[in-house]
């Protein structure tokens, strides 16, 4: 099993579409006054071992953690004078193992360097499955979906054509909603809520930390849960399949669409929510409601000033960077 380091929130495979050059495409920094960098994709949109289970996280399933403590199967351990007996109470107290007793099977206290290697185990048996998962469901295909997405809405005069790749499509399109850095609209401004009520806020220096660890578990739980088929992300990829139908924007030949590092995202506009996602400088989906289960697509040319406002409101709901291989991001804004 492969044992990815670098957990791509924005996936590489679909970043490759707005490359300019190989793998080089351009960022721009909304917080550093619009500065155009050139990135190659493999180091960016990504946070090193996001998705990874390590000893001491709150939320890591039972086969988890036989795997991660199973150096300490023949050990018994005490803990402020009291026996931890589950590998959950290892995990929960992990964080302060330095002040662990470990026994062996005499009751004999190990040495200090016997409980240092002990540690060091631990902490190598990390579990990789999340991220594995997502890149064998997810984003190994994403390239044979947009080919088919290409050759459907490209050699056809038609309005409409029909479903393909529908259920795919939804769990890519809700999936990505989650997985970008700014992460789904509703949840956050619901954790936030909260947040404030227990007394701990986003822009709290001493508090962050705290902050970025529970909104981090939270989301490990929830994309454990979808990649397995269920919870909540999982529930509004099926609601989205039973109920809404996907419009392909497409773009004229003297404008692209931009992405960004928060590529599928809701956004309100006279008073209706919205779901969109692009897909290449050239497409863009837009979820619309299927009231008549026709089980068709709607494939639309826009013109010039249309990608724009599609553009500006992309930018509007970008967390920090703007994706674009056109270096002049002025021109398709």
């Amino acid at each position: 099993m492969s044992k990815p380091k670098y957990h791509h929130l924005i996936p590489q495979v679909y970043m490759k579409e707005w490359c300019y050059e190989y793998n080089k495409i351009y960022i721009v920094d909304k917080e550093n006054k619009y500065n155009v960098l050139s990135k190659d994709i493999e180091n960016f949109g990504g946070i090193k071992h996001f998705y990874t289970i390590k000893p001491g996280k709150c939320f890591a399933p039972h086969d988890y953690l036989k795997d991660i403590y199973n150096s300490l199967d023949r050990y018994i351990i005490i803990y402020e004078g009291k026996k931890l007996v589950s590998l959950r109470e290892y995990n929960s107290k992990f964080y302060d193992y330095d002040n662990w007793c470990i026994l062996d099977n005499n009751k004999h206290k190990i040495s200090k360097k016997e409980k240092n290697i002990i540690k060091q185990a631990i902490e190598q048996n990390r579990n990789f499955d999340i991220e594995n998962l997502w890149d064998r469901k997810y984003e190994t295909k994403w390239k044979n979906i947009l080919k088919v997405i290409n050759q459907k809405i490209n050699n056809t005069s038609d309005k409409y054509i029909d479903e393909f790749y529908k259920a795919l499509l939804m769990k890519w399109i809700v999936s990505l909603d989650w997985r970008g850095f700014e992460t789904n609209k509703t949840f956050q401004e619901i954790f936030n809520f909260i947040m404030v009520k227990i007394g701990i806020k986003k822009d709290d220096e001493d508090l962050k930390y705290i902050y970025e660890e529970l909104r981090h578990e939270l989301l490990l739980r929830y994309f454990y849960e979808f990649l397995n088929n269920d919870g909540l992300i999982y529930g509004t990829a099926k609601y989205y399949i039973h109920n809404a139908t996907i419009v392909f924007l497409k773009a004229p030949n003297n404008i692209e669409f931009i992405t960004s590092d928060n590529p599928s995202f809701t956004y309100t506009k006279n008073g209706l929510n919205h779901h969109i996602m692009p897909i290449s400088p050239k497409t863009l989906i837009c979820i619309a409601k299927d009231k008549n289960h026709k089980n068709k697509y709607l494939v639309k040319e826009i013109n010039r000033n249309e990608v724009k406002e599609y553009n500006r409101i992309i930018k509007d709901n970008s967390f920090r960077y703007l994706i674009t291989k056109n270096i002049n991001i002025k021109e398709l804004l």
